[in-house]
């Protein structure tokens, strides 16, 4: 089972930015530190397309989630999410979002879902992994 949480929130004065997600008795804490956040690109507005594309940030958030999670070759992706976050103009990072998939289809919503942040200069989260407490 995956369990999946992204926060952009880190208060007034944020220094980093985490997001978790579990699977099969591991937590996944993904941590974005607010300088990396800062160096990425800004999507200005007057151009048509963001700094990095919706391909690039898939592929970038597929070798991540090969890298980091064993068995998840079969994962499939259910969306690329692009989103505003903190408070500079322009600012804006994908989220790619994976669902497990049993061999007949994909299983979506809760529990099923693993997601990866990604900055316009294709940075992806610093992780840690922990055993999750019973």
């Amino acid at each position: 089972m995956i369990v999946s949480c992204l926060r952009l929130d880190g208060g007034d004065d944020p220094k980093e930015f985490k997001s978790y997600n579990r699977y099969q008795g591991k937590i996944y804490e993904l941590t974005l530190m607010q300088s990396e956040m800062e160096k990425a690109p800004i999507w200005n507005e007057k151009d048509p397309n963001p700094p990095l594309s919706v391909r690039d940030a898939l592929k970038i958030g597929k070798d991540y989630v090969a890298k980091l999670v064993p068995k998840s070759e079969n994962w499939l992706v259910s969306s690329v999410i692009l989103a505003r976050f903190g408070s500079r103009e322009g600012q804006w990072m994908y989220t790619v979002q994976f669902a497990m998939y049993d061999g007949k289809a994909p299983l979506l919503g809760g529990g099923h879902e693993f997601k990866v942040p990604v900055l316009f200069d294709g940075t992806t989260p610093k992780a840690e992994i922990k055993e999750e407490k019973r």
